[in-house]
């Protein structure tokens, strides 16, 4: 061989070896980017639920001295209802006394639901304000929850709110009686009760993330980077079906039973109602649902069925929205309800939507979960925090009727569940995501656990 021949396959290989060795020093620098990231992910989330531990002691007292307190008035009523009238009028005083000490109680509860409510927000806004600070900036072509901004703009408004961060408004949100999850209709999937939507906003807002209701300008949407076929709580009687929202705080790495109402504070205003042979069948319920004023009437007829779980579908592990049982929605000579395969397609694309018999196929790109990097790029203001929880309009006496008898029901669904062996999570069940935004602590929060956690 000549000499310049081997002088230059000495080169190439001397080249092809600093070449190897940059790039092992690339993949080791990404290595350790990644492992910085996920310690300090779970810093984050220790924080989180320290934070939430916390708030869980507070309320739990909150919640003790209020049933204390109802028991009282109970007393008290039914002291005043044994009196004549002369009796009547000689303890008026009495009584009157006593009622403003327990008003003064209650108020004194309410404040520390309030204080308790504000230290956790603050608690939890400043681990994700520090979390932002440290997070590692995605890898191009990453989707993340900035992802939600440019694509939901042309359909609404995006506002801050207090403690909860950006959220979105849809313009159809503004007008009066709209609601979440009404213009459009549940199929019955693979994965349970999915919900087909159809508005132009829906492919995000019913199969990501949450909703509240503010008390000034009404339903807003925050956002959430996991997927399911829809996020919401369920309520059924002989003859209605129901079904509200799960706020931002709805959060559990197993799922959500039907506890969901106590420990939420769910109330009735937070439902639709629809007659059970109205459920199946069309292709929206707008003009078909009960009038909300009937709410406070059904609801005591109903009984919760929340059950919300992860389950291994296709093998893969997917949150199932259980829901009304389909086979007790149909007459008994009616075919069984179909049953059709979820398919998820990355793009908003009518095309690649587009379901074909036997499969429904709905809008769901993969989004990481990692904190907002950006803000959207008109911010229509910024809100107070001031949530109506659905109990806006109920008289005092009817709220407290209602809460004690989800309290009984969560109550006697959770004895159920401790008699029975549990169930044992799918070993993939993703690990849930904390808010991206700080929640409010819900009023009247049960001495337990979340549902399903």
């Amino acid at each position: 061989m000549k000499p310049h021949l081997i002088l230059t396959f000495a080169f190439a290989v001397a080249f092809a070896g600093c070449d190897q060795k940059q790039a092992d020093v690339q993949d080791l620098e990404r290595r350790n980017a990644e492992l910085q990231a996920r310690l300090a992910e779970q810093e984050r989330s220790a924080k989180a639920k320290e934070a939430e531990e916390l708030l869980a002691k507070q309320t739990a007292a909150n919640v003790e001295a209020a049933r204390s307190l109802a028991a009282e008035r109970a007393k008290l009523e039914a002291e005043k209802a044994q009196l004549s009238d002369a009796q009547r009028k000689a303890a008026a005083e009495d009584f009157r006394r006593k009622e403003d000490a327990i008003k003064a109680s209650e108020r004194q509860i309410a404040e520390a639901r309030e204080m308790a409510a504000t230290k956790r927000a603050e608690a939890l806004k400043a681990e994700r304000a520090g979390g932002l600070r440290t997070a590692q900036k995605p890898p191009a072509g990453t989707r993340t929850l900035d992802y939600f901004f440019d694509a939901l703009d042309p359909f609404g408004d995006w506002v801050e709110v207090e403690g909860y961060g950006y959220v979105f408004q849809p313009t159809a949100a503004t007008k009066p009686g709209w609601w979440p999850y009404t213009d459009g209709s549940w199929v019955r999937t693979d994965q349970g009760w999915a919900w087909k939507s159809n508005e132009p906003f829906g492919w995000a807002t019913y199969h990501y993330g949450r909703w509240i209701r503010l008390s000034r300008r009404g339903w807003v949407w925050t956002p959430g980077s996991e997927w399911a076929p829809a996020w919401v709580a369920w309520r059924r009687s002989d003859e209605h079906i129901g079904w509200a929202p799960l706020p931002p705080e709805a959060h559990s790495p197993q799922g959500f039973n039907a506890a969901v109402d106590e420990y939420y504070d769910l109330g009735a205003g937070s439902y639709v109602f629809v007659a059970q042979r109205d459920f199946l069948g069309g292709k929206s319920y707008v003009g078909r649902l009960v009038e909300p004023a009937m709410n406070v009437r059904i609801l005591p007829h109903t009984v919760n069925i929340t059950n919300l779980a992860y389950r291994r579908v296709n093998q893969d592990t997917v949150l199932f929205n259980e829901g009304p049982d389909p086979a007790s929605l149909r007459p008994a000579a009616a075919p069984p309800v179909p049953t059709v395969r979820v398919r998820r397609v990355e793009q908003n694309d009518p095309a690649a939507a587009a379901s074909v018999e036997g499969v429904l196929a709905l809008v769901g790109p993969v989004l990481e979960h990692l904190a907002s990097q950006s803000k959207p790029k008109s911010i229509k203001g910024r809100e107070p925090l001031n949530i109506d929880r659905g109990w806006a309009g109920i008289e005092a006496e009817e709220q407290r009727r209602l809460r004690d008898r989800n309290a009984e029901e969560a109550r006697r669904i959770e004895a159920t569940q401790r008699a029975a062996a549990p169930p044992v999570p799918p070993r993939d069940a993703p690990r849930f995501p904390p808010p991206v935004a700080a929640p409010v602590a819900p009023q009247g929060a049960p001495q337990t656990a979340p549902p399903g956690a």
